[in-house]
C-alpha cells in the first residue's frame, strides 16, 4: 500500500524551496532557516529511498535520467529566454559559463541557478548505475559520512578549515543524501514516530543557535541540517497516510514543476522588495499561488505531459 505521506512531504519541501528563494523578514529568518534548509536533502533522500531495491533498477534509472534531462533542457531554454528578454546581449556572457568547470563538475547552471538540483540529480543517478552494476553499495554507504563531513568543512565551516568549495552539487549534496535515503530503505527497523518528533524538536532548537551564533561560512546546509532532515523524513515514513488527498496528489504530480517554475516569480518579486510594502511577509505564499496557476494553465494547454 502506498504511503501518501511522502507525497505530502514532497509538496512541503517544494514550498520550503520557495522560501529559500524569496526574501524573508529578519524577524523570523533565523527560525525558519533550519527548516527550509532541509528541503533539498529530503528531496534527494526520497529519491534514494524509492530507487533502492527496485526491480529492473537499470531501466528505471535510465528512464528517470532521460525524463530529468528533458526537464533540464526545457528549464534552461526557458530561463535563458527570460534572461535574454530582460538583459539582451549581456546574456551571452553568462552563457559562456556553460563551458566552465563550475557547470561540468559542480552543476552550476547559468541563467537558472536553481536548476543545479536537476542537473545534480542526473549525475547522482548515473553514479548509482555504476554502483549497482559493480555492487558498490557498501562502499557508497561507508564514504557517505566522510562526504558529509567534507561538505561541512569546505562549506558552512570553511572559515575554520580555511578551505572553501562550491557544495551545491551532486557530490557534496546529492550523492550523500541519496545514499542516506537508500540506507533508510535498507534498514530493518526505523525509529518510532515519537522518537522522531522529540529528536526533531531538540535538533531544531540546537539548529537555531547554530544559524544565529556559529556559522558564518558558505554552503547550503548546517551540521544540524543533516540529522534534522533525516528525522523529518523518518517522521513522515512513520505517519503512513493511506488515503490520497489534494496535498499528496499535488506533491506527487507537481513538486518538480513547482521547483522548475517558481523561480520565475521569485525573481520578479525580488525586484519589488523595496517598493511593495511588507512583501517579504507574504512573498513565498504569493509565489506558490502564482506557480500553481501557471502549472494549471500549462496542464490545460497540454504543455505539461506532452512537451515538458
Amino acid at each position: 500500500m502506498r504511503n501518501y505521506s511522502i507525497d505530502t512531504l514532497k509538496l512541503i519541501c517544494a514550498i520550503l524551496v520557495i522560501y529559500i528563494h524569496t526574501p524573508q523578514p529578519e524577524i523570523w529568518e533565523t527560525f525558519i532557516t533550519p527548516i527550509i534548509r532541509t528541503a533539498v536533502p529530503i528531496f534527494f533522500m526520497i529519491s534514494g529511498y524509492f530507487t533502492y531495491g527496485k526491480k529492473n533498477i537499470n531501466k528505471v534509472i535510465i528512464k528517470r535520467i532521460i525524463y530529468l534531462a528533458k526537464i533540464l533542457c526545457w528549464g534552461f531554454l526557458l530561463y535563458a529566454l527570460l534572461f535574454f528578454i530582460a538583459n539582451g546581449k549581456d546574456s551571452l556572457a553568462h552563457l559562456s559559463n556553460i563551458f566552465t568547470k563550475r557547470f561540468v563538475l559542480f552543476n552550476s547552471v547559468p541563467l537558472g541557478m536553481h536548476l543545479w538540483y536537476i542537473f545534480a540529480y542526473i549525475y547522482v543517478l548515473i553514479i548509482i548505475l555504476f554502483v549497482h552494476r559493480f555492487n558498490l553499495y557498501k562502499l557508497l554507504f561507508y564514504i557517505t559520512p566522510i562526504i558529509l563531513v567534507m561538505t561541512l568543512a569546505v562549506g558552512r565551516y570553511c572559515e575554520i578549515t580555511g578551505i572553501s568549495m562550491h557544495t551545491r552539487n551532486f557530490l557534496f549534496t546529492g550523492l550523500p543524501f541519496f545514499s542516506i535515503g537508500m540506507m533508510i530503505k535498507r534498514a530493518k527497523k526505523l525509529p518510532s514516530k515519537r522518537f522522531a518528533i522529540i529528536s526533531s524538536l531538540i535538533i531544531y532548537i540546537i539548529s537555531i543557535f547554530e544559524v544565529k551564533y556559529i556559522c558564518e561560512g558558505s554552503g547550503d546546509y548546517y551540521a544540524t541540517t543533516i540529522p534534522l532532515s533525516i528525522l523529518i523524513f523518518i517522521l513522515f515514513l512513520n505517519i503512513k497516510q493511506t488515503t490520497d488527498n489534494i496535498f499528496s496528489k499535488t506533491g506527487r504530480e507537481d513538486s518538480l514543476y513547482i521547483y522548475l517554475f517558481h523561480f520565475i516569480f521569485a525573481i520578479l518579486l525580488a525586484t519589488k522588495c523595496n517598493t511593495v510594502p511588507y512583501l517579504p511577509y507574504y512573498s513565498a505564499p504569493l509565489v506558490f499561488c502564482l506557480t500553481m496557476i501557471l502549472i494549471m494553465v500549462l496542464r490545460r494547454l497540454k504543455i505539461i505531459g506532452r512537451i515538458i
